[in-house]
């Protein structure tokens, strides 16, 4: 079951294309408002959903237009996968970003964060997203290094060095990794 808030809120056929995307997955669509709940009460009411919509017929949404479905994919989703294997997490995040989805937050259901509140999740996956997007951005300033310049400027050359060795590091604090991007900036400016 994967468990869906976005934001801002889908109207159903937005919902339904997004459906189509991670087919045949079950889906539990996270209502407004409920940033207070604990993952693990939302997660028992995507269960209890589940089983009472198993009779419901499922009606048919046209298909929508090009400029709304990239207009809908422009927006953040938080996914909450519950009791899926991650290797079938990861593929449906791949599938997802091939598709064009930019804003995707995502998160295998733990022991740790059950007990979080959707609003405490966000936060932290955001806070991760935006550690991983700095380390990314560090990678791609350092693949761009000039060669001539890194044999002929001393502090250039140093500073690529040492970029690269923070790299490196599995546990980069983020005070150390935006002063290093600050300083890495400034030879690109």
């Amino acid at each position: 079951m994967i468990l869906v808030s976005a934001n801002p809120a889908l109207l159903p056929e937005e919902r339904a294309a997004f459906e189509n995307y991670v087919a045949p997955r079950g889906v539990f669509w996270i209502e407004p408002g409920s940033e207070k709940e604990t993952m693990n009460s939302l997660v028992e009411q995507a269960h209890l959903a589940k089983e009472t919509s198993l009779h419901a017929k499922r009606t048919e949404l046209k298909a929508l237009e090009q400029e709304k479905e990239d207009v809908f994919k422009e927006k953040e989703y938080l996914l909450y996968f519950s009791g899926m294997d991650p290797q079938a997490a990861m593929e449906i995040f791949e599938h997802l970003q091939e598709a064009g989805f930019e804003h995707l937050l995502c998160s295998l259901q733990t022991e740790d964060n059950t007990g979080w509140s959707l609003e405490q999740l966000r936060a932290e996956l955001s806070r991760e997203a935006d550690y991983m997007n700095k380390r990314s951005e560090l990678a791609s300033l350092l693949e761009q290094a000039d060669m001539e310049r890194m044999v002929s400027d001393k502090d250039y050359r140093s500073c690529m060095m040492l970029g690269a060795a923070l790299l490196k590091e599995d546990e980069l604090s983020e005070k150390m990794l935006d002063k290093a991007l600050e300083v890495i900036r400034s030879f690109f400016e």
